[in-house]
């Protein structure tokens, strides 16, 4: 179980529990303080994501030696992915991509492009909504599918990773 679905269950039982034991004023101070703290503790694990409140992250990499990983997101763009693209081949430099799924849809030739040219592609969301930080279970989950299933018809890689 994740931290956010423990932090929900168990502000769902304590709202429970104040609307069963206390009346009046004390149960709408009691609600108002349960709220305030849950939404700051939903808002850090938002802004934080080495709480590993929604899921688990991978936010380090072994130290030794300095070390930059480029990361591009929102693509695969028809304009601005294949110059890109062209750049990190010139360079030989490699790069992490993460795709959005109906974008993948509409430009399968490009996620391919990535994957053939040894990059890594992984997982946007498939609509990646301003909301997508929060969606529930079901919703959440689709999103993921649906991009996994776009970018394994695209490449035949399946993403390991989800930003």
């Amino acid at each position: 179980m994740t931290r956010f679905a423990g932090t929900s269950l168990l502000a769902l039982a304590a709202f429970f529990a104040i609307g069963w034991f206390l009346r009046g004023w004390e149960r709408w101070a009691a609600f108002s303080a349960l709220w305030v703290i849950y939404l700051t503790l939903f808002g850090l694990g938002v802004a934080f994501i080495r709480m590993n409140f929604f899921c688990p992250a991978i936010c380090r990499a072994k130290a030794g030696q300095p070390r930059v990983a480029l990361t591009f997101d929102d693509g695969p763009d028809a304009s601005a992915t294949p110059v890109l693209l062209d750049l990190l081949r010139r360079e030989n430099i490699p790069a992490s991509f993460f795709c959005i799924g109906r974008k993948v849809d509409a430009h399968p030739q490009l996620a391919a492009r990535i994957v053939r040219e040894r990059h890594l592609i992984a997982n946007h969301t498939y609509r990646h909504l301003p909301r997508t930080a929060m969606m529930l279970g079901g919703e959440l989950s689709r999103e993921i599918s649906q991009t996994q299933s776009a970018i394994e018809r695209a490449t035949g890689a399946r993403p390991r990773f989800m930003r």
